[in-house]
C-alpha cells in the first residue's frame, strides 16, 4: 500500500472505531460508578441487565445507538455529560413493539432477582424500565405506531429515545 491508502484507512478506522462501544468498557463504568456511590446495587444490577439486553437486541438489529463525541473528558454524571452511563446519546427502537415484549419477558421472568421489590407481579412490567431510563437522562420521542401496539398505556412503546443532560436529570440522581 502507499502513503495515500495507508492514510485513507487509518481515516476509515478512526471513523469506524469510535461508532463500536465496547461492552467492557461499559461494565467498569457502572463498577466504578457503584464503587464510588454513585448508583446503589440494585440500579447496578438493573443497569447490569439492561445493557445485556440492549446489546444483544443491537447485534440482532432491533435498535441502535448513537454516541455523541467530545475533545472534553467527561463523567456519565458531570454537568457536561453527553452520553447516558450506558454510553449512548440516542437509542433508536427499529421495532417497539418487540423492543417491549422482549422488556417485559426480561422484567416479568426477573432471573436475576432485581425488577420486583416485592412478592407482587407488575401491573405493567415495561414501567419499571422506562423509570430507570428515565433517571439515567433519557427522554422519549417519537411514539411507536399506534396501529402495532399492544398496551396503549406502555411508556416505553417510542421509536427515539435521547439523553437528555438537564436539570431534570440532575434533580434524579
Amino acid at each position: 500500500m502507499n502513503e495515500a491508502q495507508v492514510a485513507q484507512v487509518a481515516q476509515v478506522a478512526q471513523q469506524i472505531e469510535p461508532q463500536v462501544a465496547p461492552i467492557n468498557d461499559v461494565i467498569e463504568l457502572l463498577n466504578r460508578a457503584k464503587e464510588k456511590g454513585e448508583i446503589c446495587a440494585m440500579y447496578h444490577g438493573r443497569l447490569y441487565a439492561i445493557l445485556e439486553k440492549l446489546y444483544e437486541y443491537e447485534k440482532n438489529g432491533l435498535i441502535t445507538f448513537k454516541q455523541t463525541y467530545t475533545t472534553e473528558i467527561t463523567n456519565w454524571c458531570s454537568i457536561n455529560a453527553v452520553n447516558c452511563i450506558l454510553n449512548f446519546s440516542e437509542l433508536t427502537i427499529n421495532d417497539p413493539d418487540e423492543f417491549c415484549k422482549r422488556i417485559n419477558k426480561m422484567v416479568t421472568e426477573d432471573q436475576r432477582n432485581i425488577w420486583k421489590l416485592a412478592d407482587e407481579k407488575p401491573k405493567n412490567p415495561t414501567w419499571i424500565v422506562y423509570k430507570l431510563f428515565r433517571r439515567f437522562g433519557l427522554s422519549p420521542h417519537s411514539r411507536g405506531p399506534n396501529e402495532t401496539v399492544l398496551n396503549k398505556k406502555d411508556m416505553l412503546y417510542y421509536k427515539k429515545w435521547f439523553f437528555i443532560n438537564d436539570e431534570h436529570f440532575f434533580y434524579k440522581r
